[in-house]
């Protein structure tokens, strides 16, 4: 049995880079592949895909089980716990795959497309896959090793985009969607038995050790999952194809940096805690929340105020339309930040009915807002319901954190309004040079430009808010400190190459 190691914050560190590089090499060949099906695919075709995808994630958010979450906060793993949650995790393949052949046909009807009972029952394959990739893979992640993890990641992506695009290409049918979106958890899955080989046996002898995440686990999946397509069940009723393909793949544009940053973080720092013995749960969650809003809130801010640009280059002006959607959405996004690293405090503390509570909250405010808001407003009225859903849980996620984590309120906010600040000032710096007319050259140039200044602007404001309210110990702390051992690192590499070059030619 292995016996969980002991892990230095300085290993987070390393392995929160390594998640965060493969999350961005995943995501940089999705973009290269999205390019590429943008321009050959219209949004009708994104929004035909979207109607089955959206059947697919909640049916496979009901039966999610966190079997890598309970494996690397167990004490000790075995061939038998491994090989009981490789039994879990091919019993729930199989219930999804059957139960979403069994609906595919009445979610046809439901919205008039006969293509989707082929879409549905082909696209299921999809979370078959990813349920069966090898359990011994954790083994990696207990030990803060995330390099094999890079390695299944990225290429299952390379692989699934190269053949979507060929079909996209040769075709123009929105079948390449599909195709990436099966092909890359089949790779994935095939990749990780060459890496981490099991013994494959059936056997249910350990489920004691994953079944305290079911219950709660699975109705707070649920009910996520309402919240998050909700929207995109009941959106097309009230518009057509083309316009649901806008708004999905604006949605999906928002959730890149979520995806490539921020979820990619929680498994290491997840690993941390665990293996760490915190003096303050409350303390501790102040830093995750102000590292994560500082880090991830100017990327939302910045692609707010340059969606234009952004949009046309992405994905071709034929998409301009969805440039509004776009900024909404963004700044949607920044408001669900605070609060978005409770789920990771409640599974260490056993408090998983909370993060139930918390998104009970928001699908209670969401439903009648979403209902009423779609049926009078369509896409405006969808974004108006998320403003309000999203406002609500937010506030809901730190009264609960107060109570169980002992992090205050005031506190919550008081993490906040450095990034807040920093963010406003180089926002209103972006528009002032634009309305100047400083950076009308390429698309590429101005972003770039933009960017840079941008990026200068926010890391200026924030330390120097930062020093002037005494530089408390918080992630600031250590951003500024990393980034001042980065840069003397360089300019001592610099000196040293230039001396030892001096010596050279006196010799």
């Amino acid at each position: 049995m292995t016996e969980t190691p002991h892990i230095r914050p300085g290993q987070t560190i390393k392995a929160g880079f390594w998640v965060i590089g493969s999350k961005l090499a995943s995501k940089l060949v999705d973009f290269a592949s999205l390019l590429v099906l943008a321009r050959c695919l219209g949004p009708a075709d994104f929004g035909l895909v979207a109607m089955a995808m959206t059947t697919i994630f909640i049916v496979e958010a009901i039966f999610e089980l966190p079997l890598s979450a309970a494996l690397i906060r167990s004490a000790g793993i075995g061939d038998e716990i491994l090989q009981t949650a490789f039994t879990l995790g091919l019993l729930r393949g199989l219930t999804i795959g059957t139960l979403l052949a069994a609906i595919s046909w009445p979610i046809a009807l439901l919205y008039g497309e006969p293509r989707l009972v082929g879409l549905i029952c082909v696209l299921a394959l999809a979370p078959v896959m990813r349920g069966l990739i090898s359990p011994r893979m954790v083994m990696f992640a207990r030990a803060m090793n995330f390099r094999p993890e890079v390695m299944m990641e990225v290429s299952g992506k390379v692989v699934a985009a190269i053949v979507a695009i060929a079909i996209a290409i040769s075709t123009a049918s929105y079948w390449a969607l599909v195709a990436a979106t099966v092909l890359g958890p089949m790779v994935m899955m095939a990749a990780s038995y060459g890496m981490a080989p099991m013994r494959i046996r059936l056997t249910l002898k350990n489920w004691r050790i994953f079944s305290d995440l079911v219950g709660w686990n699975m109705l707070s999946q649920l009910i996520s999952s309402m919240n998050w397509q909700l929207d995109r069940m009941i959106l097309p009723r009230f518009v057509d194809a083309h316009s649901f393909g806008q708004y999905t793949i604006s949605s999906d544009l928002v959730s890149i940096p979520f995806q490539a940053l921020l979820y990619p973080l929680t498994r290491p720092l997840l690993a941390m805690l665990a293996a760490g013995r915190q003096d303050s749960f409350g303390d501790a969650y102040l830093k995750v929340s102000g590292g994560v809003f500082l880090l991830m809130s100017p990327i939302f801010a910045f692609m707010a105020c340059m969606a234009g640009p952004l949009v046309g280059l992405i994905l071709g002006e034929k998409w301009a339309d969805i440039t509004p959607v776009f900024q909404a959405l963004c700044l949607i996004a920044i408001l669900r930040l605070p609060g978005s690293a409770m789920w990771i405090f409640a599974l260490l503390l056993n408090r998983l009915k909370s993060v139930t509570i918390r998104l009970m909250v928001e699908l209670l405010a969401y439903v009648p807002l979403a209902l009423a808001g779609i049926a009078l407003w369509g896409i405006a009225g969808a974004i108006v319901a998320k403003v309000g859903a999203t406002i609500i849980a937010t506030v809901t996620s730190m009264v609960l954190i107060r109570d169980f984590a002992g992090a205050r309120i005031v506190d919550q906010l008081g993490v906040l309004y450095r990034p807040v600040i920093s963010n406003g000032l180089a926002v209103m710096s972006v528009y002032y040079f634009a309305r100047a007319h400083l950076f009308e050259t390429g698309v590429i140039v101005k972003l770039l430009a933009s960017g840079g200044l941008f990026l200068t602007v926010y890391l200026g404001a924030a330390y120097c808010l930062w020093a002037l309210v005494g530089r408390p110990g918080s992630f600031e702390t250590l951003a500024f400190r990393m980034a001042g051992r980065s840069i003397s690192a360089v300019g001592m590499g610099a000196w040293g190459r230039k001396w030892i070059g001096a010596r050279s030619l006196s010799k």
